[in-house]
């Protein structure tokens, strides 16, 4: 129809953005989400033995897609703990162990992106969720018995995982989503706001961590 046509990619960290989307009447949406696996070029794995034949299929079916708008999010953390796998992995068997240098797999993860462009696609990257030092799921249990929320300041910036996103996508035509930025003042960030918490399990953005972002996201759909 009319409505503008958005693909999601990417592992959980990515996939929390889903319900607020489909809520929405304005958007044809396609996801293409699998845990623990970021879309990479390269034979790595991280949480998902299996994450390198994910990402052969991914390819198969972006490669049938007319250019369109391709939010992408990953928990970026993740790249400094990934490992080279098999080139033809079966569930079932014991993955390599070895460990892969980060600068291979944000190389990788630019070559990614490098090819989405070379197919018209008009790629939007989620930085990385700020880290919160409290469990704000746990907490936020604990409140339910009062629904008076407030602004509260209970988590630590990622500036220097974003700052290593940027540059190893540096000089590409893509949109930044600067999680940070807007949940941060200095070296304290945004645990919860007057809708409640912000976070669910671990760094996952929670339903109304999600909607900080969705203005910005829908101002970057071509």
């Amino acid at each position: 129809d009319n409505s503008k046509n958005l693909i999601l990619l990417g592992d959980s960290f990515l996939g929390v953005f889903g319900k607020s989307f489909v809520e929405r009447n304005d958007l044809n949406i396609t996801f293409i989400e699998y845990g623990q696996c970021p879309l990479l070029q390269d034979n790595f794995w991280f949480g998902a033995p299996e994450c390198f034949e994910i990402n052969k299929l991914r390819w198969i079916e972006i490669e049938k897609i007319k250019p369109t708008n391709i939010l992408i999010g990953t928990n970026f953390i993740q790249f400094y703990q990934a490992k080279k796998s098999l080139e033809n992995f079966k569930l079932g068997q014991k993955n390599i162990e070895e460990k892969v240098n980060k600068e291979l797999v944000f190389s990788s993860f630019r070559r990614g992106i490098e090819k989405l462009i070379s197919f018209g696609h008009n790629p939007i990257i989620l930085l990385q969720p700020p880290s919160p030092t409290i469990d704000v799921a746990k907490v936020m249990r604990r409140k339910s018995f009062d629904l008076n929320f407030k602004e509260e300041y209970q988590a630590i910036p990622t500036i220097e995982i974003d700052n290593e996103v940027k540059n190893a996508l540096k000089g590409l035509n893509v949109t930044f989503i600067d999680m940070n930025a807007k949940m941060c003042k200095g070296d304290k960030c945004l645990t919860f706001n007057e809708n409640g918490g912000l976070f669910n399990n671990s760094s996952h953005l929670s339903y109304f961590g999600v909607q900080i972002f969705l203005d910005d996201i829908i101002k970057a759909l071509k």
